[in-house]
């Protein structure tokens, strides 16, 4: 099975995508760190196959970003801070855990978007993944809708975007309406985040109604229950705010929303969205032990249903 590694820094300027082996990712995540992004040789991992050569200048650039060197070699900088889908990656676990299951026209791969930089790799209140890079969603997310941009007008709302748009090769201008459209690489990266949001509602809508009675008995799809999602994200090591902007966009939330370019990177805007994050129950605040006890039942339940 394929594996897609997707690394960026925390304001999307530099991004890599690599392909790596079931046997790759076995080892802990501090040794891939090391073996594969602290590559002396970039050349070398391009040559098997891991990167693509219009990915070697990023590359380098994410290497600067991570690493130093002192008289015994190349060191992580004190103040990184590496996010594996969105929560803090545990250096000495196998890195084959962060991956999460994805579908493309049918054929099943795996994929992790690290994001590396220095500090909290946040935005706003520190609380969820970086505004630039919502705003960044929501922009391949309106393209890819039929959102009309009109290349021959100044948009000063959205010059970092377009920017980052064009040098990743993910626009180009349709001539004929003078005005962007994705190319085909930026639309197998829209299509990778709505195949992650439909992972999301695969795997955890279950736990969007659960009631648990007196015995720990979790009962699913009552109507009666409550939405432990957010807390099941915890637990699960899911970013909740960039899952619940994912699920929003693959559900066509803001399909038709007539300000979007003003929004873009409004955090007022991502506050009001992210409220009913805010304010949902924790995982300490169900009870930790409860909670994996529900995330098994519901994870046996969905394997039942699979069998059918």
């Amino acid at each position: 099975m394929d594996l897609l590694l997707q690394v960026s820094d925390a304001t999307g300027s530099h991004m890599v995508v690599l392909s790596l082996t079931e046997e790759k990712v076995r080892s802990a995540a501090i040794d891939l760190v090391f073996d594969l992004l602290g590559s002396e040789d970039p050349q070398l991992v391009l040559k098997n196959g891991i990167l693509t050569e219009g990915h070697v200048d990023d590359f380098k650039a994410l290497q600067a970003l991570i690493f130093d060197r002192d008289s015994e070699g190349l060191f992580i900088r004190d103040d990184l801070t590496i996010l594996a889908n969105g929560a803090p990656l545990d250096p000495d676990k196998p890195m084959s855990g962060v991956f999460l299951p994805a579908k493309k026209e049918g054929i099943d791969y795996k994929r992790c978007d690290l994001v590396v930089g220095s500090g909290a790799v946040t935005a706003g209140s520190g609380q969820h993944g970086s505004i630039p890079e919502l705003g960044r969603l929501l922009f391949l997310y309106q393209i890819a809708s039929g959102a009309q941009l009109d290349v021959t007008k100044d948009c000063p709302e959205l010059t970092d975007i377009i920017a980052w748009a064009e040098k990743e090769a993910l626009i180009e201008i349709d001539v004929k309406r003078a005005a962007y459209k994705l190319t085909p690489r930026g639309e197998r990266l829209h299509s990778s985040y709505m195949e992650e949001a439909q992972s999301l509602i695969r795997r955890y809508d279950i736990f969007g109604d659960v009631d648990v009675d007196a015995a720990g008995n979790a009962h699913f799809d009552t109507g009666l229950g409550r939405d432990l999602r957010v807390a099941v994200y915890e637990m699960e090591g899911v970013d909740p705010f960039r899952a619940r902007f994912l699920l929003g966009l693959s559900d066509g939330e803001w399909k038709d929303l007539a300000n979007w370019i003003e929004l873009c990177e409004s955090e007022k805007w991502y506050r009001e969205i992210f409220k009913a994050v805010d304010n949902a129950l924790s995982a300490d605040d169900i009870g930790r032990s409860v909670l994996k006890s529900v995330i098994d039942q519901g994870r046996a339940r969905l394997r039942q249903e699979s069998n059918f």
